[in-house]
């Protein structure tokens, strides 16, 4: 029963927490001051660079997690390295997912039947910067208000290099 608690709180907190992060540290100057912000925002979306914020560490990811393993450390250390294998895959997810959507890799993610819904949603956003922040969770979008799809009638501002 534990770890069915422990995989829905992790199931709840990564989504949140890669929406959080996207939306408001690496959208919004004040709050993602510095490279963060300038390298995503500025350098990635403004300029195009495709070569830029493609990917995310594991430490990035371990640290965003930090509450989880403030709660893991006392459950033990099966707890512990389930968790560090958690974000080691998940910072490998998104780094293969962003690259793929931005013509940098070729992976067997691409194979996968829901890899166009995933790159249309990640299109949308640098259509819509204030939209789609989700990159692996894109149902985040829909449960947070700020899902973009474009109308047939729409035009885009931009396209995904």
């Amino acid at each position: 029963m534990t770890w069915v608690i422990a995989l829905l709180i992790l199931g709840l907190y990564a989504p949140a927490a890669e929406y959080i992060a996207h939306r408001w540290v690496m959208h919004v100057p004040g709050l993602g001051k510095g490279s963060w912000w300038r390298d995503h925002a500025v350098e990635h979306h403004r300029r195009g660079r495709n070569d830029i914020n493609i990917e995310v560490s594991a430490l990035t990811v371990v640290l965003t997690a930090s509450p989880l393993f403030a709660l893991a450390i006392p459950l033990g250390w099966p707890w512990v390295a389930t968790l560090l294998m958690c974000c080691i895959l998940y910072a490998a997810l998104w780094s293969s997912l962003h690259a793929a959507y931005h013509g940098k890799a070729d992976t067997w993610l691409t194979q996968l039947p829901w890899y166009p819904v995933w790159k249309r949603h990640h299109e949308r956003h640098h259509e819509r910067p204030d939209r789609n922040f989700g990159a692996v969770f894109v149902y985040s979008d829909a449960l947070f208000g700020t899902y973009y799809k474009r109308k047939s009638g729409d035009r885009a501002d931009s396209t995904v290099h």
